[in-house]
């Protein structure tokens, strides 16, 4: 090989390098999914890290492929948000890109969403149901689930993490996302995924309190026997540079776990070992010798 064939493999190797590291900042799905002994799988990171991303991705990608034999369930917490992604035929659901790969045609009816809807049409193939939690009370009775049905069900709970300083709801939003799920699909083991989906990390979370699991720090940790994934992004050298000098990064600095998703709380004086040791045992009888 002579010079300028060296120097322009060496640019080449560079440009695809550089587009790796690009890449890299978003998030990527399949190796979690390859831990199929999961059902739940909880992706929390910053904004613009790829989580719904990746997972509208996959979502499209299993319909694609599966067809009638493949549901899929978007949730978020509030009716108004649901409406926001539902207006104009689902303009908001799908990214532009993934419509434009996927040849999607989307048509609203009611809290389902088809693809290329046919008028009169019976029996059509649902692409997506889209509904809020908010609404669980008026849904229970709906006929969602179909105990003939063996294909797959992907259940999403979008946005699960109410964001700092937003109004608390009046209900319980796990109870209710229980809930919603029991009307899905029951009590189905196999086949089934559950996609919990979120930007900020708290003390106090909602959801993850029913894994009885809070990540300290970045990684994945696998909590087998909740049969749960969990992600917890780091923000990448990337994702760092894009935000710089960003209305974001000028107003809210690097202390929005909107944005950085990191703990930033001294623990360093909790003491996490046992403190006490059992001296007695006390029995209750309905004996009264």
């Amino acid at each position: 090989m002579n010079l300028r064939g060296k120097v322009k493999k060496i640019a080449q190797e560079r440009k695809v390098a550089q587009k790796h590291r690009e890449l890299a900042r978003y998030y990527n799905l399949n190796s979690a999914l390859g831990n199929s002994w999961a059902i739940f799988y909880v992706i929390v990171g910053g904004r613009k890290t790829g989580k719904s991303y990746s997972v509208t991705d996959f979502l499209c990608r299993q319909k694609a492929k599966l067809g009638k034999h493949c549901k899929n369930y978007w949730m978020r917490i509030s009716e108004t948000s649901i409406k926001a992604m539902l207006q104009n035929n689902a303009d908001k659901l799908v990214d532009p890109d993934l419509k434009r790969k996927y040849d999607l045609d989307l048509k609203v009816k009611g809290m389902d969403v088809f693809n290329k809807y046919q008028k009169g049409k019976k029996n059509q193939d649902v692409f997506m149901t889209v509904t809020p939690l908010s609404q669980f009370g008026k849904l229970k009775g709906v006929g969602f689930y179909d105990k003939d049905y063996d294909g797959w069900y992907n259940i999403v709970l979008d946005e699960f993490q109410l964001e700092i300083g937003e109004k608390r709801t009046s209900f319980d939003i796990l109870y209710n996302f229980i809930g919603m799920c029991e009307n899905i699909a029951r009590t189905t083991k196999n086949k089934i995924r559950v996609f919990l989906l979120g930007n900020t990390l708290e003390e106090a979370s909602t959801v993850l309190k029913a894994f009885n699991f809070l990540p300290e720090k970045f990684g994945r940790f696998y909590l087998k026997s909740k049969k749960c994934l969990i992600d917890n992004l780091e923000p990448t050298d990337e994702y760092f540079k894009d935000r710089e000098g960003s209305i974001a990064d000028i107003l809210g600095g690097d202390q929005m776990s909107n944005y950085t998703n990191e703990l930033s709380k001294d623990v360093s004086l909790i003491d996490k070992s046992r403190v006490t040791h059992p001296v007695a045992i006390i029995k209750f009888a309905k004996s009264k010798a």
